[in-house]
This record gives C-alpha cells, structure tokens and sequence, in this order.
C-alpha cells in the first residue's frame, strides 16, 4: 500500500495520507475515463441492435435504454470507484445512507416514468446518479476534514493515512 511503502521510506503519517489522495484521485480519474469510454463504444454499437431483432419495434424500443444505458457508464465507472473508497475508509453508515436515499428516488422515479424499458433505465439512471452525488459529497467534506487535520507537517496521527490506503489494496488486480 502507498501507506506502508511511505512508512518504510520515513514519511510522516501527513505525507502518507497525501499519498494515499493522489492514489485515491487517480481511481477516480480513471473510473471517469473508463467510463467514457465504454460508453462511447456502447453508443457506437447502437447499429448493432438490428443484430438482436429484425423487428423494426423492437430495435426502437432498445434505442432509448442503451442510450440511458451508455450515459451511466461515466457515472458508475466514479459511483463504483468512490463507493469502493468510501468501504476502505469504514464509511459504512453513509453508504448506507445513501443507498437508502438512492433506493427511495429510484422508487419514486419508478412511479413516475412508469415500468416500461425505458422508465426503468431512468429509474435505474436516478439511483445511480443519486449514488454518485452521495460520493461526491463524502468525498468534499471527507477532503475538508483531512486538509484541517493534516494541513501542517505537525499534524497529529490520526489513522486517517491506514484507513485511506486500503483504497489502494481495493483497487490493486
């Protein structure tokens, strides 16, 4: 972990937990590209839907939902990745939270765009989009908090720095 490597190398318990942001920042970063780009070939492959069903209505009532469906790759690729850090820091009760929240707003999205393909893809896409806002908001006042704490070189050992490098042991192969 980037923790143990900058404990072995004499880092302070602040230079570690920086460490740990970066690795934490560069998952994001790359769930997000991940994420575009797998959504990018999903709409490329649209044509394709004429492979699935010569049924002209068929292939049109798939349009719509693979198009939901590209636009949450961008979302679940950072949802998935964030959710992931949030376990590695012990944020259980906001994940929780959260999902709960994201469960109540895809229920209700369901209610309002009805059960077809489509409103369950939109329902789908309110609760992860919901999921993402969750994570982002963790993720600033988490940010908020470790900057006060570890702000200086005299910052306190607060295990910040080992709770965070899991992140890097989740999102090692």
């Amino acid at each position: 972990s980037e923790v143990a490597k900058a404990k072995k190398e004499g880092k302070s318990s602040s230079e570690a937990y920086r460490s740990s942001k970066v690795v934490a920042d560069r998952l994001l970063t790359w769930g997000a590209l991940l994420g575009v780009v797998l959504g990018g070939v999903q709409l490329l492959c649209l044509p394709l839907l004429k492979g699935f069903s010569p049924l002209p209505e068929v292939q049109e009532a798939a349009r719509l939902p693979s198009i939901i469906g590209a636009m949450l790759q961008v979302i679940n690729g950072v949802v998935f990745i964030g959710e992931g850090i949030q376990q590695g820091n012990q944020a259980f009760t906001s994940l929780a939270a959260c999902t709960a929240v994201a469960t109540v707003g895809m229920l209700t999205s369901l209610r309002l765009f009805g059960t077809s393909l489509a409103g369950v893809w939109g329902s789908f896409a309110v609760f992860n989009g919901i999921r993402l806002l969750g994570v982002l908001m963790l993720g600033v006042s988490h940010r908020l908090r470790s900057n006060r704490a570890h702000g200086d070189s005299s910052a306190h050992d607060s295990g910040k720095a080992q709770q965070l490098a899991l992140v890097v042991h989740m999102g090692s192969p």
